[in-house]
């Protein structure tokens, strides 16, 4: 992707989507993938996920990795996605690895 579709890519409207959990407080995958697609039908093309108010530091880096994982699964190629990292630096580190 050259530099300069990044930057088109940038002016517009950059998206937290909410994090979809089941009734035992584990990331629901398949309601994630589902929000995200209809984001994605509305036209959404930059997506921050897992980094809404405090729902970064109350998700595990395996969880970061699962939401970043199923966002680039629905949304393609075509799509910024900006993983929020954090904690320690090993742990920022070996999150952005994985």
């Amino acid at each position: 992707m050259s530099p300069s579709i990044e930057r088109q890519q940038l002016q517009t409207v950059h998206i937290v989507p909410l994090t979809a959990f089941d009734q035992n407080d584990q990331i629901n995958l398949d309601q994630q993938a589902a929000h995200t697609q209809k984001l994605y039908e509305a036209g959404m093309r930059v997506y921050l996920p897992g980094a809404g108010t405090s729902e970064f530091h109350s998700l595990s880096p395996e969880e970061i990795v699962q939401l970043v994982k199923v966002t680039r699964e629905v949304t393609g190629p075509e799509t910024l996605i900006f993983a929020p990292i954090g904690y320690q630096v090993k742990v920022a580190r070996q999150t952005a690895i994985d």
